[in-house]
């Protein structure tokens, strides 16, 4: 796997090779740079040389890996210093002021970007009669989620909220000798439930599945535009 990866792993942008003027060609050029610099801070944001080793290990082992690569919006709360006037109310309409530090807590965006995960290959699925994937009319992923998570998603707006009340614990009980009968095995899904997002690449649409059963969301447009 060594040989496989790139120890920095980096994108090098150039311009598109086409007839520039000097201005629209040192635009352009600087253009590229900007976009460079920007994918190696979100590389690293991400943390995407630790993605590597196992996107290279799956695919040496089966022949084939999955990179799923989604953009992520975390917000929540934060703590910060903050600069006050400590001076009693009759020394501040003097004019007085006393520095003091106070904590202050706000909502702020903790993490905002593109992000990439390696797939479980039993977790990711495509149409059966399909040679690969580019032929495939569908594709789908297998994300194993607590209930507290799938509720907070439809707090969120994403999920249907009368969808998930209809979800109480995991009730799916694998086949024995099937692949989910192994991953049960491994005790991956213990406590969490299945959410099966569904992209049918012919109709441009994707679908949201908890439990094989409920309908959390779709189907919806195509977000690959």
């Amino acid at each position: 796997v060594a040989s496989m990866l790139d120890d920095q792993f980096v994108y090098k942008v150039k311009p598109k090779a086409k007839l520039y003027s000097p201005q629209e060609f040192e635009i352009a050029t600087l253009g590229a740079k900007c976009h460079e610099n920007l994918h190696r801070q979100q590389l690293a944001n991400d943390r995407f040389n630790e993605q590597q080793r196992p996107i290279a290990l799956i695919a040496a082992v089966n022949g084939w890996a999955v990179a799923k690569t989604f953009w992520r919006n975390e917000v929540g709360p934060k703590k910060r210093l903050v600069m006050t006037n400590g001076a009693p109310p009759e020394l501040q309409a003097l004019g007085v002021n006393i520095p003091k530090l106070e904590v202050k807590e706000s909502v702020e965006t903790l993490f905002d970007g593109p992000v990439t995960e390696a797939l479980d290959t039993p977790d990711f699925y495509w149409e059966e009669a399909a040679s690969n994937l580019d032929k495939a009319a569908w594709c789908a992923h297998a994300v194993w989620m607590t209930l507290d998570d799938i509720k907070a998603g439809a707090k969120a707006g994403r999920y249907d909220q009368t969808a998930v009340d209809e979800l109480i614990n995991p009730t799916d009980t694998p086949t024995a000798g099937s692949v989910e009968d192994s991953r049960e095995k491994r005790s991956r899904k213990k406590g969490r439930i299945e959410v099966l997002e569904i992209y049918d690449r012919a109709k441009k649409t994707i679908t949201t599945i908890a439990g094989r059963k409920v309908l959390l969301r779709g189907p919806k447009p195509w977000p690959f535009w």
